[in-house]
C-alpha cells in the first residue's frame, strides 16, 4: 500500500510567510535603523533595502522550522518540476534579484547569501534530481534540495543575522 501524498497549501503557506516577511521587516528595521525596507510586490523580488551605501533587492524565504532540529535549508529547484519552472535562487537569479535570504522565524536568525554566489555553490556542489524532494501542490509539485548550513558555511557565502539576541551565535 502507497502512501498518501501529502497536498501543500500554497495559500496557507503564503499568508503565514507574509505575517512572518511583515515581523522580519520590523525588527530588521528596529535593529538597524539605518537601512529602510520596502515591501515589493513580490513577483520579481520580496524587498528594496535603501541602505547607507545604495539600494539593494531581497528575495526572503521564510522557514517556521525550528533551525535547531535541522542543519539544513530547504532550496527550491522547481517552483512546477512538471513545466520545468525555476524557483529559489535559480528564479531570483534569471530576475536580477542581488540577496537570497532564508529566515528561521522561530529564532528570528536570517542567512543572507548573494544570489549569484549561492547559485555557483549550489552548482558547484553536484546536486543530482535524484536528490530532489517533492512538494506536492494542487495540480503541481514544486521540488528543491536539503542543502546543510555548514556546506553554505564551507563556501563563504553566507552571512549570519540575529535579529534576537537570544539566539546570538546560533549557526
Amino acid at each position: 500500500m502507497t502512501a498518501a501524498k501529502k497536498i501543500h497549501s500554497f495559500k496557507e503557506s503564503l499568508e503565514k510567510a507574509q505575517v512572518a516577511e511583515g515581523d522580519w521587516q520590523e525588527l530588521f528595521m528596529s535593529k538597524h535603523p539605518e537601512y529602510t525596507i520596502i515591501r515589493a510586490d513580490g513577483r520579481s523580488h520580496d524587498f528594496v533595502v535603501m541602505s547607507p551605501l545604495g539600494a539593494f533587492t531581497i528575495e526572503l524565504k521564510v522557514d517556521s522550522f525550528d533551525m535547531t532540529k535541522t542543519p539544513n535549508i530547504f532550496v527550491e529547484r522547481w517552483s512546477s518540476y512538471e513545466g520545468k519552472k525555476i524557483g529559489g535562487p535559480y528564479q531570483a537569479q534569471a530576475k536580477g534579484v542581488d540577496l537570497y535570504c532564508y529566515y528561521f522565524s522561530k529564532q528570528k536568525v536570517m542567512l543572507t547569501m548573494p544570489v549569484n554566489k549561492l547559485v555557483l555553490a549550489l552548482d558547484d556542489m553536484g546536486l543530482k534530481d535524484s536528490q530532489l524532494i517533492p512538494v506536492f501542490n494542487k495540480g503541481y509539485t514544486t521540488k528543491g534540495y536539503k542543502i546543510s548550513r555548514e556546506a553554505l558555511d564551507e563556501k563563504g557565502i553566507v552571512t549570519y543575522c540575529w535579529l534576537d539576541s537570544a539566539f546570538d551565535g546560533l549557526r
